[in-house]
This record gives structure tokens, C-alpha cells and sequence, in this order.
């Protein structure tokens, strides 16, 4: 069995699509390399190495329950990791 490496911005957006499928409704509100860009000198705020090779998006998950639930996912070093938490 081969496996093809996927990119992290093509996994969200299949993490979204698959989210939107189910009939709920997502919001990107965070996205870590935009806020890397900023910093003096691009240099990881996980790992202090420049440039930042980490990616970070926070995802605000709406359906008929009483506010969002929060979607975290990480990515460093090829590998990406997805956390899941109530926001409030």
C-alpha cells in the first residue's frame, strides 16, 4: 500500500469539507502561519528556528448544540495532529 503526502492546507480544507458534509457549519479563525509572518525574523514560536515550518488553524465547529466546538490542528515537521476541545 502506497500513501501520498498531502499537504496541510489540503487537509483542512478536507477536514471542512468532511465538516460541512455532515451538515455543520466551520469558521477558520486562526491560522498560525499568518501570525508567524508578523513576528520579527519569522522564527517558530514552538521551536525558535527560522523560518517557521509549523502550521497551526484553529476551526469553530457550529451544530444544534449551545455554541462551538473548537478543531485544532498542528502541523510540524510533516506530521499533522488534530485536537478537539469546548470552547466554553
Amino acid at each position: 500500500m502506497t500513501t501520498e503526502a498531502v499537504s496541510y492546507e489540503e487537509t483542512i480544507a478536507q477536514v471542512i469539507a468532511l465538516i460541512k458534509g455532515a451538515q455543520l457549519d466551520v469558521l477558520r479563525t486562526f491560522d498560525l502561519k499568518s501570525a508567524c509572518a508578523c513576528g520579527p525574523d519569522n522564527v517558530c514560536p514552538h521551536h525558535g528556528v527560522a523560518p517557521c515550518d509549523c502550521q497551526l488553524t484553529v476551526l469553530l465547529v457550529y451544530g444544534s448544540h449551545d455554541g462551538p466546538v473548537m478543531l485544532t490542528g498542528h502541523a510540524c515537521d510533516g506530521r499533522i495532529w488534530f485536537s478537539l476541545g469546548n470552547t466554553s
